[in-house]
């Protein structure tokens, strides 16, 4: 009995040798030389997903005064009128919308976003009027009262996605 235990140690080593050889050595990474030739990589279009269902207009194109609708204000692009853009790069477009008492604001999310009440440094206002679903597409606030309304992306707070609505 004593004789064959020798053996089977030998066997257990043989056996965890070749499966270390099996996995292969740790390579070192080659690096470049000074005659490396760079070379070119073709681009890839860019993708939205999901795709655009309706044009966005322009900022120029603002609604008639005295209506009902609301105007971008000037520190964002925007969709203009009473739409925002929660785009894919973590920003609201508008950052600031001014629109007029009673004005339906829509959200069109590029992504996974919110938009909630409050702010990314204090939280989220459970008295505020926003509280979206997490990864709306489109989502809707009408405004009834004047006031400042704060708002921020809960996902990407900490990449400062803020905005605000300034109702009049």
């Amino acid at each position: 009995m004593l004789a064959h235990r020798p053996l089977r140690l030998a066997t257990v080593l043989v056996v965890a040798a070749l499966a270390l050889t099996a996995c292969g050595e740790p390579r070192q990474r080659t690096l470049p030389s000074d005659k490396a030739t760079p070379v070119a990589v073709g681009s890839v279009p860019a993708t939205v997903y999901p795709s655009p269902t309706k044009a966005v207009p322009s900022p120029t194109a603002a609604s008639p005064t005295g209506s009902a609708s609301a105007s971008a204000s000037p520190t964002g692009g925007g969709g203009g009128g009473n739409e925002v853009l929660a785009t894919a790069t973590n920003k609201f477009d508008p950052v600031s919308l001014k629109v007029k008492k009673g004005t339906k604001v829509t959200w069109t999310a590029e992504g996974f976003h919110t938009v909630t009440s409050g702010t990314a440094k204090d939280g989220p206002d459970a008295a505020g009027p926003m509280k979206s679903p997490s990864g709306f597409k489109t989502y809707s606030v009408t405004f009834a009262k004047a006031g400042t309304f704060k708002y921020y992306c809960q996902p990407h707070a900490t990449l400062g996605m803020e905005g605000e609505v300034v109702v009049s």
